[in-house]
C-alpha cells in the first residue's frame, strides 16, 4: 500500500472558491486534479473507478451526481455527453459542481476558474474548456455526493443563482445565439420574481 502525502497551502480566509480550486489546481502534483466541496463527499471508490475509466485523449471527466439531505439519497443529477453542449450550458446545469471533476493538470496553464463569477463558476469552467477545444468525458461508474439544502447562504439559492445568471449574460453574451439570450432573460425575469415575492 502507497503512502499518501497531504500538502496543506495557506491562502487568504474566504478568498472565493474559484481562486481556491486555481491555487490547488496550480500546485497540485502528478497529472490529473480532483476537487471535492466542503459539504459534499466521494465515496469509496470514487478516484479508484475514475482510474478504470480513464481515457489519456480527454482532457477533463465529469461523473453523475446523488444528493443527499438530512441522511436521504437521491437521484440529483446526471449529465450526458449531449447536454454538455455550449449552448445548452448557457441555459442549465446539467449536473456540474465541482465535486464531480476530474481534470488533467496540464489543463490549468490554458483554463482557470472564474472568480469574478459567484455561482457557476464550474459550469463556466466546462465553457471554457469547450471554446477552446478541449474534450469532455461523462464518467459512467464514478458519482459524487452533492448536499442538496436550500439554505440561503448556499451559492445554489436562488437569490445566488440571480446574480449568476446576469454575470453569465454578460461574460458570454456575443458567444449566445439569439434564442439563448432570450432564454436566460427570462429565466432572470422569473428569478426577480421570486426573489421579489419573499
Amino acid at each position: 500500500q502507497k503512502n499518501i502525502i497531504i500538502k496543506l497551502k495557506n491562502i487568504t480566509p474566504y478568498i472565493g472558491i474559484a481562486t481556491a480550486r486555481n491555487v490547488g489546481g496550480i500546485n497540485a502534483k502528478g497529472d490529473y486534479v480532483a476537487f471535492l466541496d466542503d459539504d459534499d463527499f466521494w465515496p469509496k471508490n470514487y478516484l479508484k473507478n475514475f482510474i478504470n475509466e480513464i481515457d489519456k485523449t480527454y482532457d477533463c471527466f465529469i461523473c453523475k451526481i446523488v444528493g443527499f439531505n438530512n441522511n436521504i439519497f437521491f437521484k440529483w443529477k446526471t449529465p450526458t455527453i449531449s447536454k454538455i453542449k455550449i449552448q445548452n450550458l448557457f441555459i442549465k446545469n446539467p449536473g456540474i459542481n465541482g465535486s464531480n471533476l476530474i481534470v488533467k493538470k496540464k489543463v490549468f496553464k490554458d483554463c482557470l476558474f472564474d472568480k469574478k463569477l459567484k455561482t457557476g463558476e464550474d459550469k463556466s469552467f466546462i465553457i471554457d474548456l469547450l471554446l477552446k477545444n478541449k474534450k469532455v468525458k461523462i464518467l459512467k461508474k464514478s458519482y459524487s455526493y452533492y448536499y442538496a439544502s436550500k439554505d440561503k447562504t448556499k451559492l445554489s439559492h436562488s437569490s445566488n443563482v440571480l446574480v449568476g445568471k446576469v454575470s453569465f449574460l454578460k461574460k458570454y453574451f456575443f458567444q449566445m445565439d439569439f434564442k439563448t439570450k432570450i432564454k436566460i432573460l427570462l429565466q432572470v425575469y422569473y428569478l426577480l420574481l421570486k426573489n421579489f415575492k419573499k
